[in-house]
């Protein structure tokens, strides 16, 4: 061998040597053996300028594997759980989370507690217990380690023995009776009984200060660090939060905020309670709004930092109620609105509002009457009439028909199945009957002769989106409605004959389509039990809701201006009676 080969063999040893921490390689080289392997109970984390990897077993053992690369775990502590030893080094077997994961480099990791940080006292001291948290097994309030709670012993004598300052924080260890409980944070005993905080707890309450030169503490006064920070001058009589209370051992003590400013503690004396959520009961119902300027509050309490805005959003649409609760006589409700994202129902809550700045939905149930029971027994769809003939389509999943009907619900004609879609809506014009296909699918509208079940003209108007509903308004213009989700917007567009725009608008969240009618400047749409009633420009003039059980499915006039509405499931047409009108 010569003087080159050996000088660098005797470099890749020394760089063996050197090697400060494990670097990654599949699988370790099964030439070392483990020298010694001790349980222990400590903690640690991953040094940032420190590069190793996680084996099975100690690096070079016969059975180690590559597992990962500690800095995954950079941001976690580490419980070590065993040390061991090789020739080469030492290693941690650690677990994160609760998980064992593997062997680490020692090198690569920090303690920040063993058992030798503890400082056994020669006497024991007796304290009191003042409040509530966890107790661990070591100390350190590891969530995988948790024993038990201080909540048993609050208020009690209880002995501590040890002490020890880890991450910050002083920890005692607790004895019971002569048994080791465990650990707890110095910060829950106290010399005197009367520092005991036997309970505190978020809360969402609202009062108004019944004292007028009260003092604001920074603590509840019984504990040795309270401080007088305020007084109640400027709230007397005024809404005030309660963000959290607490029981000691003077009694029950509010911490409070005042038009969205901390202020600090109070007496609960000091306070008449306006609201609290155990107030609240659960309702169901739908209103519709009567003030749209009236204001809405993320609680039911007249507070500017609870304001949300008015009611404006929601003229003339159907609100859902959740919660009543009577604050001060006066009665709120809590609002959400029915809202479907496109995938799912998201129903956002409104907020609280004053019950007389809403009402009952006018039910115009009364105002129809049953024209007839559909004999037939198909997924009713579209429909549209024209001199005393109801002409009814139904969906048969891979085509539709048509079927006509007179007033007395008689069938007098039909076409074949034809591919014309979905029929989600008919319009009849100029003897030939026009059909939007519906569903999730690009818009069509198809001119159908009925009398020979063919399909004259196919208008792709698909670049408007999806869910069509068809009218025909005149001679020269066509009303499509569409939607690209079904559900949470949908597009109103006028078109001429041939499926060119005219002019468009979007309204958000107005229902389902199931139906479109045009009559007098006026658009009437129609989804489950609503018509709304919209000019031109999209602006809505009324909203109506019918009580009628079952899927709403289509809309269209009778020869007297008169509203008929389709139901399906025990299929049926409903028209309005003679003597009102919508």
């Amino acid at each position: 061998m010569g003087k080159k080969e050996v000088l660098q063999k005797l470099i890749v040893l020394m760089m063996i040597l050197g090697l400060g921490v494990v670097l990654r390689s599949e699988v370790a080289i099964g030439v070392e053996r483990i020298t010694s392997n001790k349980t222990i109970y400590e903690y640690g984390f991953v040094y940032q300028n420190r590069n190793a990897a996680v084996y099975s077993q100690p690096y070079g053992t016969s059975t180690a594997k590559y597992i990962t690369n500690i800095h995954q775990y950079d941001k976690k502590d580490l419980k070590l759980v065993n040390r061991a030893t090789t020739k080469r080094s030492t290693y941690y077997r650690f677990a994160v989370d609760g998980k064992i994961i593997g062997w680490v480099d020692a090198r690569a990791v920090g303690r920040f507690y063993h058992s030798k940080m503890e400082s056994i006292w020669k006497y024991e001291k007796t304290m009191y217990m003042n409040q509530a948290d966890g107790i661990y097994l070591r100390p350190y309030s590891d969530p995988y380690a948790k024993v038990g709670t201080t909540n048993p012993y609050i208020g009690k004598k209880v002995t501590i023995d040890r002490q020890a300052v880890v991450r910050g924080w002083w920890y005692n260890r607790l004895k019971v009776n002569g048994k080791v409980i465990g650990w707890i944070k110095s910060k829950n005993l106290s010399k005197d009984n009367k520092q005991v905080i036997y309970s505190i707890e978020n809360v969402t309450k609202y009062g108004k200060i019944k004292i007028d030169n009260g003092i604001i503490y920074s603590a509840a006064s019984d504990l040795y660090h309270a401080k007088a920070v305020a007084k109640t001058n400027s709230m007397y009589q005024k809404d005030v939060r309660i963000l959290k209370e607490a029981r000691v051992y003077s009694g029950l003590w509010y911490q409070i905020s005042f038009q969205g400013v901390y202020q600090g503690w109070i007496p609960a004396s000091a306070i008449q309670i306006t609201f609290t959520q155990s107030m609240e009961k659960k309702v169901t119902g739908q209103k519709q709004v009567k003030n749209p300027s009236a204001r809405v509050y993320q609680l039911p309490i007249q507070d500017a930092v609870l304001d949300r805005g008015n009611l404006s959003a929601y003229e003339n649409k159907i609100v859902e109620i959740d919660r009543e609760v009577s604050v001060l006589g006066e009665t709120w409700y809590r609002l959400f609105y029915r809202k479907h994202d496109g995938t799912r129902w998201v129903n956002p809550t409104i907020g609280f509002v004053k019950a007389k700045d809403v009402e009952n939905l006018t039910d115009n149930a009364s105002k129809f009457q049953l024209q007839m029971n559909i004999p037939s027994k198909e997924n009713q769809q579209g429909m549209t009439y024209q001199n005393g003939i109801y002409y009814v389509a139904f969906d048969n999943k891979t085509s539709s028909r048509i079927i006509a009907y007179d007033k007395k619900g008689t069938e007098v004609g039909r076409t074949k199945d034809i591919q014309i879609g979905h029929a989600s809506e008919l319009s009849y014009y100029n003897g030939k009957l026009y059909v939007s296909n519906g569903g999730l699918v690009d818009a069509k509208v198809y001119v159908v002769n009925f009398e020979n079940s063919f399909i004259e003209q196919t208008l792709d108007i698909s670049k408007y989106g999806r869910s069509a509903l068809i009218t025909v308004v005149d001679g020269n213009t066509l009303l499509l409605h569409t939607a690209y989700d079904a559900y949470a917007s949908n597009t109103f567009t006028f078109l001429d004959m041939n499926g060119n725009k005219k002019s468009a608008f979007t309204k958000q969240n107005i229902g389902v389509a199931q139906g479109i009618a045009f009559q007098f400047g006026k658009i009437y749409f129609y989804t489950n039990n609503y018509i709304t009633i919209m000019d031109r420009e999209g602006h809505v003039m009324d909203r109506r809701w019918l009580s009628f059980k079952g899927e709403s499915q289509g809309i269209d006039f009778t020869e007297n201006g008169k509203i008929i509405v389709g139901y399906n499931g025990n299929n049926r047409i409903y028209q309005e009676n003679k003597k009102t009108s919508i």
